[in-house]
């Protein structure tokens, strides 16, 4: 097929002078034999497979290039194909880092009946506000999990920044038994760390327990550090001044 193209170009002749048009055409025909391929540009595919499998194992670009470049056969991208193609490929494996309001919202309302499978996890507790500057707050756990208050009157609750879900630390609640084991009641999380965050957690979790286990929670003991919002919280729940042990 002949294709027919007419390229204008511009020639500026000096700054102060006016620009002239020039028309170039060409009956001659048109291909791209030389212009390349994308496995040429980029990164052939059974270099992309060995990438792959150094991204599962967790390894940073660096020490990918470092492993592509003892192997044998492969010719190892440069550091910014590397990195373009990384880019890429997170959102495929783990999803987008961000997540808008509005799935959050369906993600929560998705998981808000509770399962028959006593080991599968519902949010148990939740308050959005779709303001100028939205919030939220979560909690979630498992049938089995919040079983283990009916025979427990201690509660630890702490929020960690060593697990952290969209730069936000994770408000973790548990407690002890009389070995001194630690275990998980619940998670939750939250825009922030006020009252009312703790305190939809403790109502939550004591509203369940009666509901699924027909038992008054009654806890006495709460494991914390010295935060008013989580003691005040206790108090606006169950009504009483509980032993306060610092962590």
């Amino acid at each position: 097929m002949f294709l027919k193209i007419v390229v204008n170009v511009l020639l500026t002749l000096t700054p102060y002078k006016k620009m002239k048009s020039v028309n170039m055409q060409t009956t001659s025909e048109h291909k791209h034999d030389q212009i390349g391929t994308r496995s040429e540009y980029g990164i052939p595919e059974n270099v992309k497979k060995e990438i792959n499998k150094l991204f599962d194992l967790r390894l940073k670009p660096k020490a990918i290039l470092e492993a592509l470049n003892n192997m044998t056969g492969i010719k190892a991208p440069s550091k910014r194909q590397l990195n373009n193609y990384l880019y890429d490929r997170r959102p495929e494996k783990f999803g987008r880092a961000a997540i808008y309001l509005g799935e959050l919202e369906k993600w929560i309302f998705d998981r808000t009946t509770i399962p028959d499978d006593e080991n599968e996890v519902f949010v148990f507790s939740y308050h959005v506000i779709e303001a100028e500057e939205p919030s939220f707050r979560l909690a979630l756990s498992t049938k089995i999990l919040l079983n283990i208050v009916c025979s427990t009157d201690i509660l630890h609750i702490d929020a960690t920044y060593k697990l952290i879900w969209q730069e936000l630390p994770i408000l973790v609640l548990g407690t002890t038994d009389k070995t001194c084991k630690f275990h998980l009641l619940c998670l939750g999380v939250s825009t922030n760390e006020c009252q009312e965050d703790f305190q939809m957690i403790f109502d939550g979790l004591k509203e369940k327990v009666l509901s699924l286990f027909d038992h008054v929670m009654q806890a006495k003991v709460l494991v914390c550090d010295a935060a008013y919002s989580i003691r005040n919280a206790f108090i606006a729940v169950f009504g009483t001044t509980p032993v306060i042990c610092m962590c």
